[in-house]
């Protein structure tokens, strides 16, 4: 009877370690979890106050017509008409594209508000209508505020089987040379 008392004496022995064990386990669940939700609630908070600061800002007049007044300035290219034709002599080469010609057409026309669109008349020989569009889209991503105004002439050429065309593109400037 002696051997029976000392084997559930073990037992219970055992199953007070295991719940203990448990507990331990459960109680570092819970402080892992707790810290996890005061990181994610001083995170929030912070969200909170910008979101705060920016409803506080927008409400602000000046800054809503500061903010105005630079979308409209972002259209304007900040280099010059030769620094427009490098950009387009060579964004042509890296596709592959033989531009024969490149004209500016005159000095541009008044559009108001201090600025002026500059236009320039590129002619390209023997190419693939994929290079072609390729060619306007990455000319218009490069250069802020670049248009495509109008594709004045496009052949395909019975020989080669490849296409010419013509493509006018506007810039935008700031009339006042000295900006």
């Amino acid at each position: 009877m002696a051997t029976n008392q000392q084997d559930d004496f073990d037992v219970l022995k055992f199953f007070i370690t295991v719940m203990v064990l448990l507990t331990v386990i459960v109680a570092g669940f819970d402080i892992m979890l707790q810290a996890q939700v005061s990181d994610l609630t001083r995170k929030i908070k912070i969200e909170r106050s910008t979101l705060n600061q920016m409803n506080d800002l927008a409400g602000d007049a000046q800054f809503r017509e500061w903010i105005a007044r630079d979308r409209e300035n972002r259209n304007l290219g900040g280099g010059s008409s030769a620094d427009f034709k490098a950009l387009l002599t060579d964004r042509a080469s890296k596709l592959g594209l033989k531009v024969e010609n490149t004209t500016e057409q005159g000095n541009g026309q008044d559009l108001g508000n201090g600025t002026r669109e500059l236009r320039f008349r590129v002619r390209i020989l023997g190419f693939r209508l994929e290079q072609f569009v390729r060619f306007l889209v990455s000319v218009e991503q490069e250069w802020p505020g670049s248009k495509v105004r109008e594709i004045s002439d496009l052949q395909l050429d019975q020989k080669s089987q490849l296409w010419n065309g013509m493509v006018i593109l506007a810039i935008f400037k700031h009339s006042d040379p000295n900006q």
